[in-house]
């Protein structure tokens, strides 16, 4: 069994997600007591740094305190801007412009859930590279457990954003995924 079956099946990984969702989910409930307040990008680090001060306090006494909220949420916008930009290269991206809308991954908390995980827990992200090189593809069960756990934690407030479409949504991943790739991988060697 490869290393990333492995945390999908002891239920640490869904555990995680679901913390941060729920983080998410009552920030926004907190947000929309002022009845104009909607999520849009321009106030979408304001929502992800209080989402992840939530997690912090509520959640991370099991799954672990996640650092510096306000340079990943920085990290995460620059990421999603380049990966809808001209200057990646459409030889480094499968993301299509005309079919997923930055905005639409902006703001899809699922997303901004993968890139937590991967940035904060080094055993999710060696466990990633792992089934890279064998080929065993158990990414595409994370992709599942992250995109599904979010969808049903965030179906229960109509003030949040739910994932986009999960082909569309596989598709951004997996860019988000190789991008990250490229930076950590040589530092956690």
């Amino acid at each position: 069994m490869s290393k990333l079956n492995g945390l999908l099946q002891n239920g640490r990984i869904k555990q995680t997600v679901y913390g941060f969702s729920r983080s998410h989910l009552n920030s926004v409930k907190l947000f929309s007591v002022d009845k104009s307040f909607s999520i849009r990008p321009d106030n979408i680090s304001m929502v992800y740094e209080a989402a992840i001060s939530y997690y912090n306090a509520g959640f991370a006494k099991e799954t672990g305190k996640i650092h510096q909220p306000k340079s990943i949420i920085e990290d995460y916008l620059n990421l999603i801007t380049l990966l809808f930009s001209e200057a990646l290269g459409h030889e480094k991206t499968i993301v299509s412009l005309k079919e997923i809308q930055q905005e639409d991954a902006l703001i899809d908390y699922s997303l901004f859930s993968l890139y937590v995980l991967l940035i904060n827990y080094k055993n999710i992200r060696a466990a990633v590279w792992e089934d890279f090189s064998t080929a065993e593809f158990a990414i595409t069960c994370l992709y599942d457990v992250i995109h599904n756990t979010s969808k049903q934690e965030l179906s229960q407030c109509d003030k949040t954003i739910p994932p986009i479409s999960f082909d569309k949504w596989k598709r951004v991943a997996s860019n988000i995924v190789w991008n990250i790739k490229q930076l950590y991988e040589p530092l956690d060697k």
